[in-house]
């Protein structure tokens, strides 16, 4: 019996079932997930700083902490989709999006 193998013969196998948002095109996906990259980053950082300088006057805010986590994951998320677009064939890159894309 045959194994499957990629093109290259090496790696982990392309996901054989329906992805999550589909597969990204840089026509259409890497503009909106370029904003959306930004949102979140401007998002962490308006947070971060908000639980220091709340952290500094004693305030224990951590929903602050939490939603800096959040964007900090969608960060990861939204910078793996771009990439996986200019690069739908390094099935390594495609694992690391969709687990970034689970995880949050």
């Amino acid at each position: 019996m045959a194994s499957k193998t990629n093109r290259r013969g090496v790696g982990p196998l392309p996901p054989s079932f329906a992805v999550p948002g589909g597969i990204p095109t840089v026509s259409l996906d890497v503009p909106i997930t370029a904003a959306f990259l930004l949102l979140f980053v401007i998002g962490g950082a308006f947070h971060f700083t908000m639980h220091e300088k709340n952290g500094k006057r004693g305030h224990k805010f951590h929903l602050s902490a939490v939603v800096f986590d959040f964007c900090l994951v969608r960060v990861i998320t939204c910078a793996m989709r771009i990439v996986w677009a200019f690069s739908p064939d390094n099935n390594g890159i495609i694992v690391a999006a969709l687990i970034f894309e689970n995880a949050g």
